[in-house]
């Protein structure tokens, strides 16, 4: 019998359905990965930190090869994800009207020369939420590519010293991998995507900065600017100009895109809608070799645009990410054709945060580095996008001499000259080894 004050309890089989809806429904109505912590609160991507991780200690981070860091080991995961967006390339008239009459909501569309024509941006409806939504637009046409809008992320935290200590206390980097002092007159052409760079900071003064904009957004045209910290930190370890920071190439014509904004809980992200936009972007303004200090999950539009640049003779290099040492592999790094690096410190030792796999190609300075912050002054920074910038300018400087190499034979070369590091050939934690120059391959043109 049932009380009249007490609700009649659900049947059993009631109960266990909504008990796995729940369960089901819960990770994919988050804005960010199952297993994963919230956007703001743990670096998803390159994090860029000086201080050592978690201790707070400001040593730089440093650990021996065999340090676990203290990571627990993570599974491959979709990766954080703008909620209920998908990004397509491919779709005609028709299949968007298909899409929007199952309740798909067309937000944008851009053109976009590398995946041939154009990438749509959509909404998908609730009940997607719980299929395969990307699967269900490449079942329209076999030539749709579909994914969802995933984020790229790229946060740095500095320890700051002066600019005479950082002069005085840290030798040149450029040192650790041989950097023939000619290459300071070279010219190349360089892309960089990453949070907007400060032209006007001290160090930048003179350098050949052009900043290009992405097509404006109809879709949330509302977002926060990204905070200039880490795309001026990496635009001065290429082209920095002042004797505290002088760049690899201080006379390289550096096009900046930035693609990252600023997200709810003050994080800097991008997503794969703005990431093959810049691509595309690069692609058209004629870079050699692009630079890409971020990282995150796999994308089927940005594997598409990543081989389509290739194709076009452009070099690309990407930080391996900063989320430990049995993390996944982070992209765009573990793509094939992208040059992967890691960071060491100037005792040779890998940064403790770097994630480590068959994937990593390189390794070179990333730790405790002097680089341009967004306030005018000199910090010093740590992590796999610092040590990015150094492959990207020996790539640049590579086909000064070699014009018309391929991406392939640039990386072969680099690969070959590389100081073996670690375990003896390839491993997982120094790659080849450290980035070295080889004066009889005339880098530069010399």
């Amino acid at each position: 019998m049932t009380r009249p004050d007490r609700p009649a309890l659900l049947p059993r089989q009631c109960r266990r359905l909504l008990l796995c809806l729940g369960l089901t429904l819960t990770p994919l109505l988050l804005p960010w990965a199952p297993g994963s912590a919230p956007p703001g609160f743990a670096a998803q991507a390159d994090d860029g930190d000086g201080d050592g991780g978690a201790s707070g200690d400001g040593s730089g981070g440093v650990g021996s090869s065999g340090d676990g860091g203290g990571d627990a080991p993570m599974q491959q995961q979709q990766g954080d994800a703008a909620f209920r967006e998908l990004i397509a390339a491919g779709l005609g008239p028709a299949q968007l009207a298909e899409l929007q009459r199952r309740g798909y909501v067309l937000l944008d569309q851009r053109p976009n020369a590398l995946l041939g024509g154009s990438v749509a941006l959509l909404r998908m409806p609730l009940r997607a939420l719980l299929s395969d939504a990307p699967a269900e637009l490449r079942a329209l046409d076999g030539q749709v590519l579909a994914d969802r809008n995933h984020h790229y992320r790229s946060s740095s935290n500095s320890k700051t010293r002066s600019a005479a200590a950082l002069h005085q206390h840290q030798p040149p980097p450029h040192r650790l991998i041989a950097w023939p002092g000619q290459c300071a007159a070279a010219a190349p052409t360089i892309g960089l995507i990453d949070t907007r760079v400060d032209t006007g900071h001290a160090s930048l003064q003179g350098a050949a900065i052009r900043l290009l904009a992405l097509p404006p957004r109809q879709a949330d045209n509302k977002r926060q600017a990204s905070d200039p910290a880490h795309g001026t930190a990496v635009a001065g370890l290429l082209v920095g100009q002042t004797p505290e920071l002088r760049g690899l190439l201080p006379r390289a014509r550096l096009l900046a895109v930035d693609a990252f904004h600023r997200g709810r809980l003050g994080d800097e992200r991008m997503d794969a809608w703005d990431l093959v936009a810049a691509l595309d972007l690069l692609a058209a303004q004629g870079a050699r070799v692009i630079n890409m200090s971020f990282a995150g999950a796999p994308n089927e539009l940005l594997e598409q645009a990543l081989e389509r640049v290739h194709r076009r003779q452009i070099v690309t290099v990407a930080a391996v990410g900063n989320r430990g040492p049995r993390a996944v592999p982070q992209y765009p790094a573990a793509y094939e054709g992208v040059i992967g690096v890691t960071a060491i410190s100037e005792g040779r030792e890998v940064y403790h945060r770097a994630g480590r796999g068959d994937h990593v190609d390189l390794a070179a300075p990333g730790v405790d580095l002097p680089t341009a912050d967004a306030d005018g002054a000199i910090d010093t920074r740590s992590g796999t996008s610092f040590a990015a910038p150094f492959v990207t300018a020996a790539a640049a400087a590579t086909l000064m001499h070699r014009r018309g190499q391929s991406p392939a034979a640039v990386q072969r070369l680099l690969l070959s000259q590389a100081q073996d590091l670690g375990e003896p050939g390839h491993d997982p934690v120094y790659g080849h080894g450290l980035l070295q120059m080889n004066p009889q391959q005339r880098p530069c043109g010399a």
